[in-house]
């Protein structure tokens, strides 16, 4: 399935199912920290999710 975030949900659940080495590896794999926090709109040093700008109009949203 298709993600808008860049990694799946079921990578992100079998990321979570691993310790030590082989989840250090998985994340390795996946790019490393940096490349997984931009992946999920989030920074390595506070966790708060960023999104663009939205607004909704009357047909739906718009990016701004």
């Amino acid at each position: 399935m298709a993600s808008q975030f860049g990694i799946t949900l079921k990578q992100l659940r079998d990321l979570m199912e691993l310790r030590g080495a082989e989840g250090v590896d998985k994340v390795k794999e996946l790019g490393g920290v940096h490349e997984l926090c931009k992946k999920l709109r989030t920074t390595e040093k506070n966790g708060e999710f960023t999104m663009p700008r939205l607004h909704y109009f009357q047909y739906g949203m718009v990016r701004m």
